[in-house]
């Protein structure tokens, strides 16, 4: 499992970030964002405290499984930025205390309602809300295509 989250520095990297055409192709075999466990457990990068799932078509789904997973509990910084994040997976983020301890929040380009990115600001931590998107659930795209 590790070969799929390979970062620079091996299981002692303390920064992380997966482009989502490496991540969707795993999850897409896998049908399930599941496949993300070995990394949200903490346990395969000890250090990790930067972790970043970017230009991902199912941000919203990656968002609920980082929501409460235990490596929140030492990351400073989050990115989700770049994909398809809606309101539904910016709940799971708003629900989550783990997110709350963040430095750091980064979901530029995005589809989330005014109020929402709103709500996400006001969470006493650094948001990045930035380039909002338009477009129904079936006209959505990643920031970064083929």
């Amino acid at each position: 499992t590790q070969g799929v989250f390979r970062f620079p520095g091996g299981p002692e990297a303390e920064r992380g970030t997966r482009w989502a055409d490496k991540l969707t192709q795993f999850l897409d075999a896998l049908k399930s964002v599941d496949g993300l466990a070995p990394i949200l457990s903490g346990r395969l990068f000890p250090r990790l405290t930067s972790l970043g799932f970017r230009d991902s078509d199912i941000a919203d789904e990656v968002a609920e499984a980082v929501a409460n997973a235990p490596v929140l509990d030492r990351l400073r910084v989050l990115d989700l930025s770049m994909g398809t994040l809606s309101d539904r997976g910016a709940e799971a983020l708003l629900a989550s205390p783990g997110v709350r301890k963040l430095r750091k929040l980064d979901l530029h380009w995005h589809y989330l309602s005014e109020r929402t990115s709103r709500r996400l600001c006001g969470m006493g931590i650094d948001v990045d809300v930035s380039e909002p998107q338009a477009g129904d659930a079936e006209d959505r795209y990643v920031q970064v295509g083929e």
